[in-house]
């Protein structure tokens, strides 16, 4: 993702804000990230953006091939990429993510496997959904 330092630090600074200053010996100061991380005891917005990321995708890879979803996922665009580094595409990044908690495109037919592998993927990364 573009701008993974970006919504960090939007996080931080909205987190800052709901759990204010601490003081310390009567001198106040500003909480720091991992004050507030162990506060708030929750997966930051990136694994959240993630975790759904992954649930769409199987979603999106479960559908018909006559699907216009799946053929808009599956499709390459005419002409050729501007040169230089490549810009990274959505689905790069979905492949990225499918590496690194090792899911096959394979397992997303089967909705029960799908879900298990996201299910680890998320307790790896400490996610809890709101309803849960």
């Amino acid at each position: 993702m573009r701008y993974v330092s970006e919504l960090r630090t939007f996080e931080n600074k909205i987190l800052r804000k709901i759990y204010g200053p601490v003081c310390e010996r009567g001198i106040w100061r500003i909480r720091k990230n991992k004050e507030i991380r162990d506060l708030f005891n929750e997966p930051d917005i990136i694994a959240n953006i993630r975790c759904r990321r992954m649930r769409w995708t199987g979603h999106v890879l479960r559908r018909g091939s006559e699907s216009l979803i799946k053929r808009v996922w599956e499709g390459e665009i005419a002409g050729t990429r501007r040169r230089g580094r490549p810009k990274l595409r959505w689905k790069d990044q979905i492949k990225k993510d499918m590496e690194q908690i090792n899911i096959l495109e394979e397992e997303a037919q089967d909705r029960t496997v799908w879900r298990g592998k996201i299910g680890e993927a998320k307790s790896l990364l400490g996610f809890k959904w709101p309803w849960q």
